[in-house]
């Protein structure tokens, strides 16, 4: 791949995006002032159809520097990911025309903030390098997850999946109260102590706040010290 830094700029048309915003007149801006080397629209960018042609432009016309104007980064991860190349979202949905009144009257306001996001979006990518891996550091099966509840449990169950070894969750307060903490388990299996999930060892503290009703009965508040030590050290 070419040293030299191409940015290609995609404008979405889907979710409303046509219909509230001139895309082309987005497109036009992408290409002047963002300096955009390729700048295409599509009706939806996030389909088979347009991450193909976003694939294509990244072969074929040495696109380094993609420019993806659309929804929030959140939004479509598993389409909008192509390997070598810096990748810039710009929130032209939820951060422009789901946040702005649909009226005549607004329209001009929000044509302009769309063009400032398009730029900002241009300029950011240019600053951006490829990832690379540090050929130095080591990898490992281990992996180290804060945070508890429905989160912490997703991550466990994943991670189990993946073949990962450890995952040290935050805090869920044990359910807090009576009948509480007989409840939660049906959504939270695991609401205190060390657990067995498939490989995976997971520990979850019952910390020592509380969350809403300001009281603890039958889940005692409980600060946690843990050594871990590699596996090697641990045997016998």
């Amino acid at each position: 791949m070419s040293a030299e830094k191409k940015i290609g700029a995609y404008i979405c048309k889907g979710c409303g995006l046509g219909e509230r915003l001139d895309c082309k007149e987005l497109a036009t801006i992408a290409k002047r002032d963002g300096k955009a080397g390729v700048v295409r629209e599509h009706a939806f960018l996030c389909n088979a159809e347009g991450v193909a042609m976003i694939r294509n432009d990244i072969a074929a016309e040495g696109v380094n520097r993609v420019v993806i104007a659309a929804c929030s980064r959140r939004a479509k991860t598993e389409a909008f990911n192509f390997d070598n190349v810096a990748i810039g979202r710009v929130n032209l949905r939820e951060g422009v025309i789901w946040v702005r009144p649909d009226s005549d009257e607004a329209r001009e306001t929000t044509q302009e903030m769309a063009a400032d996001y398009v730029r900002m979006g241009c300029a950011e990518v240019k600053f951006m390098n490829i990832a690379d891996t540090n050929p130095a550091a080591a990898g490992n099966d281990n992996i180290l997850v804060v945070g508890g509840g429905v989160t912490g449990m997703t991550a466990a169950i994943e991670a189990a999946a993946a073949g990962f070894h450890l995952q040290l969750s935050g805090h869920t307060h044990g359910g807090q109260f009576l009948p509480w903490n007989f409840f939660v388990r049906l959504q939270q299996p695991f609401t205190a102590g060390l657990h067995r999930l498939g490989s995976l060892w997971v520990y979850t503290s019952r910390g020592t706040g509380y969350w809403g009703p300001p009281k603890r009965l039958g889940a005692p508040s409980e600060i946690t010290y843990l050594r871990l030590v590699p596996a090697e050290l641990a045997r016998p």
